[in-house]
């Protein structure tokens, strides 16, 4: 947190932005993933199928 206004400055408007787009993009990847893994789970479950 006391980086947080160097780090800023430092970036500049166009490397936050870029900043923010990749951890925007892990945070997606990471929600795509909890409902892949969900999904998969469910469909084990309802229908009793063995998947690796």
């Amino acid at each position: 947190m006391s980086l947080g206004e160097p780090l800023i400055r430092k970036l500049g408007k166009n490397g936050v932005g870029a900043l923010n787009r990749v951890f925007g993009f892990f945070i997606l990847a990471i929600g795509v993933r909890f409902i892949a893994d969900g999904s998969i789970s469910l469909l084990k479950e309802a229908f009793h199928i063995q998947i690796k």
